[in-house]
C-alpha cells in the first residue's frame, strides 16, 4: 500500500453505489486521477463537504491493487461562485471536459495545472467568459504542442477549432453549442 499526498482540482464527480463517489482529480504532480471516495454520501461523512465540483483541494490517496481510494481531503479554495453564474459554469464545465478528454491518466502536468487554477480564479470573479476561455485554450494548445508560438492572431480561432476537432469532434460541437466561442 502506497500513499500519495497532493493538491488538485476536482474536475468530475459521479455517484457510485449507495454511499460512494468517484472523483476525477487534476493534479500537478500526477496529472489526471480517478479516485474512489468510500462512504462520503452518508449523513455522518465529514469529507462530503469538500467533494464539490471545481474545488481546489489537498488530498491524501491510498493506492491499492484495486485502484486509488481517498483517505483525507481538505479544501484550499472553493470556486462556488462559478456555479451561481450560468456562463461561468458552462465555461468551467468546458474546461473540465477538455481536461478529461485530452490529458492522459497519471501524467504530470504542472504548467497546465497552474494555468487551470488561475483560469478558475479569474472565472470566479466578474469577467468576460469567452475571452478567458479563448486565452485558456490558446495557452493549453501551445503547451500541449498543438499550436506553434508564431501563429498569426487572425488564424488562432481556426487553428483552435482544428485542434479540438482532432481531440474529439463531439467536444467541438458541445463548445459551439454551449458558448458559441468558436463560431466562424
Amino acid at each position: 500500500m502506497q500513499f500519495r499526498k497532493c493538491s488538485g482540482i476536482i474536475i468530475g464527480v459521479q455517484r457510485r453505489g449507495e454511499c460512494d463517489r468517484s472523483i476525477s482529480l487534476f493534479t500537478a504532480e500526477y496529472g489526471r486521477l480517478y479516485v474512489t471516495a468510500k462512504g462520503v454520501r452518508t449523513i455522518r461523512s465529514k469529507r462530503s463537504y469538500h467533494i464539490d465540483l471545481f474545488n481546489s483541494v489537498d488530498v491524501e490517496i491510498q493506492e491499492t491493487a484495486r485502484g486509488l481510494y481517498l483517505r483525507e481531503i481538505s479544501t484550499n479554495k472553493s470556486f462556488a461562485s462559478i456555479a451561481r453564474e450560468p456562463e461561468q459554469f458552462s465555461g468551467a464545465c468546458l474546461i473540465s471536459s477538455f481536461l478529461q478528454r485530452s490529458i492522459p491518466l497519471d501524467t504530470p502536468q504542472p504548467i497546465l495545472y497552474e494555468i487551470t487554477l488561475k483560469t478558475f480564479e479569474v472565472l470566479s470573479g466578474k469577467c468576460i467568459t469567452n475571452d478567458v476561455l479563448l486565452t485558456y485554450f490558446l495557452k493549453c494548445a501551445r503547451h500541449l504542442g498543438f499550436l506553434p508560438n508564431n501563429i498569426a492572431k487572425k488564424d488562432i480561432r481556426q487553428n483552435l477549432l482544428n485542434m479540438f476537432q482532432e481531440i474529439d469532434p463531439q467536444f467541438t460541437l458541445n463548445a459551439r453549442s454551449t458558448l458559441g466561442i468558436f463560431s466562424i
